[in-house]
Parts: structure tokens; C-alpha cells; sequence
């Protein structure tokens, strides 16, 4: 049960994030990265399953794109604080504390925003 293909994120989920995007304050950018990397770090000291290895690649992915590129739009910016946020929620839609499970909705968002974001992102260049 702790496969994420078993919960997806539903078009009216979508829609309610979306509202809640739109109130995000990006100058919070800096406090919510520092909740989430030693969220970030307490899960990596625990048994880490699949679910959250790929959690955690999304929000460092997040993290990384938030502090190495300020010209990301207000609205890129939004959204990935939106996923911080929600990843630093303990009792968001499923509580992180349920065994097995309590990452999945987590997972699901951050990987929805990062989609979404590379999707806009224009090709890196290799110098």
C-alpha cells in the first residue's frame, strides 16, 4: 500500500492547491526552506522507502531550483513554495506519521509542481 500509483492527486485536489498557490508569500522562501531540510534529514535517518527517496529528490530538486535561480517567475516561485509548505505540513490530507503511507500525498504534490515546473524550465545549456 505504499505504492503511489494507489493514491493520485484528483482534477478537484488540483484545483483546491491551485487556489492555495495563489496565496503563497514567496518572501516566506527562506523560513520554509529551513523547516523542510531537517524534515528532509529525519527522514533520511530513518528506513527510507521508495516513496520517500523520490520525496525527498523532488524537494531538494525544489529546494536547489528556488535558491540557484531568482529569476523563476513569482508564479514558478508559488508553486514551489506551495510544495514545501505542504511537505513541511505534518497533518496535511494524510498525516505524515501514518506508517507507510503518510508521505504518499506529499510525494504526489511535489512531484505534480516539479512536472509542472521543468515542463516550463527552458532546456539547461553545458558550457
Amino acid at each position: 500500500m505504499s505504492d503511489n500509483k494507489l493514491f493520485q492527486l484528483t482534477d478537484e485536489d488540483k484545483e483546491k492547491y491551485k487556489s492555495s498557490i495563489k496565496k503563497i508569500d514567496i518572501s516566506t522562501q527562506n523560513h520554509i526552506i529551513k523547516v523542510a531540510v531537517p524534515k528532509i534529514n529525519k527522514i533520511i535517518a530513518g528506513n527510507v522507502t521508495n516513496v520517500e527517496a523520490q520525496l525527498i529528490d523532488d524537494v531538494v530538486h525544489i529546494i536547489g531550483l528556488l535558491e540557484n535561480y531568482p529569476e523563476l517567475t513569482e508564479h514558478m516561485k508559488q508553486r514551489m513554495i506551495f510544495a514545501l509548505s505542504y511537505f513541511c505540513d505534518e497533518n496535511d490530507e494524510i498525516p505524515d506519521i501514518i506508517p507507510g503511507i503518510g508521505y504518499l500525498d506529499d510525494a504526489l504534490v511535489a512531484q505534480w509542481i516539479v512536472d509542472g515546473i521543468m515542463q516550463e524550465l527552458p532546456p539547461l545549456t553545458e558550457a
